[in-house]
């Protein structure tokens, strides 16, 4: 596995790439990039624009235009891609970054790392997976469960209908390889859910509104509270805007991975691949089961490239 960071500076980047094998190489190389304000709030004017037709996007199935409309977001994505790639890693780091496990280590968390795209997207052609890092420790409680359990919270405000199709979907597809339980509307309130995170899950899912919080139908659970209430160590979905304060929250009370969205994406589309995810997961290390999932999905859709995973991408869920 290689461990690229990408540290900011004043008007610069650090980056670096360190391979993790049985030996420890005593050296880790690293570049100075120059990277001026002015460079990065042109990089992110252009994804933010990129991600403004990842929104609009229909996928390839879509309505009769949507073939054109699907080839322009395509390649917008790979040009993006490639300014982000140009403009970040030197030239001597290609021939280094070639490993089937690649863990990013990242100040800025605004740019779309995994969208990096030289021969190919870095989010296709590795098991890819950020690292937090943090001064503070993390909390596994252990939940003395026996089998496998996955929960799933649908749509708690009651005002995303695509949200609610997301997880009957889903809920379909898992309850047919474990013991699911899925909590919709009004039932998802800050009470039961957290007492259900108390349980033990080995899969939580969860598609509704994000808002560094997590939004249930009376309240809110915040990354503390999250924190506190989790036991076990589950994969987390969390289908809703991209928050790096929950993904920390889950994270350091012992999920082993959390997948979340650059922006929400709630279509059978977006059910498909979380319940290809899952069925991977039992068969892969989960970053090599994020990376088939997207693959299976990259002629159909767009929604592979709105995923991000935080975590280890060599474990396996069992």
């Amino acid at each position: 596995m290689l461990v690229l960071s990408i540290g900011r500076a004043d008007g610069s980047y650090r980056v670096s790439v360190e391979s993790i094998e049985e030996k420890f190489r005593p050296i880790k190389e690293s570049r100075e990039i120059a990277f001026t304000e002015k460079t990065r709030k042109d990089l992110t004017k252009e994804v933010e624009y990129m991600m403004k037709v990842l929104k609009r996007v229909p996928s390839q199935n879509g309505p009769s235009d949507s073939g054109s409309s699907f080839e322009f977001a395509e390649e917008l994505l790979r040009k993006t891609g490639r300014v982000i790639y140009e403009k970040t890693i030197p030239e001597d780091f290609s021939e280094i970054l070639k490993a089937k496990f690649l863990l990013l280590e990242m100040e800025d968390t605004e740019i779309p790392w995994e969208l990096m795209y030289a021969d190919d997207f870095l989010a296709l052609k590795y098991a890819v997976s950020r690292r937090i890092v943090t001064t503070e420790s993390v909390n596994i409680r252990p939940s003395g469960k026996r089998g496998r359990r996955a929960l799933i919270i649908s749509d708690p405000r009651e005002d995303l209908q695509g949200a609610s199709l997301e997880c009957d979907i889903i809920y379909k597809r898992l309850s047919q390889k474990m013991d699911t339980v899925l909590v919709k509307g009004s039932n998802a309130n800050v009470q039961k859910i957290a007492n259900l995170f108390g349980q033990g899950f080995d899969i939580i899912h969860y598609a509704g509104h994000v808002d560094n919080e997590l939004v249930l139908s009376d309240g809110v659970l915040t990354p503390e509270e999250v924190k506190e209430f989790i036991v076990g160590t589950p994969v987390v979905f969390v289908n809703g805007c991209k928050s790096e304060e929950l993904a920390k929250a889950f994270l350091l009370g012992g999920a082993m991975a959390y997948v979340g969205t650059i922006h929400p994406v709630h279509d059978v589309s977006a059910a498909e691949i979380a319940a290809d995810f899952y069925d991977l997961c039992m068969q892969y290390q989960i970053g090599e089961a994020l990376r088939r999932a997207r693959l299976s999905h990259i002629d159909k859709d767009l929604v592979w490239a709105s995923l991000i995973m935080y975590g280890d991408p060599t474990l396996k869920m069992l």
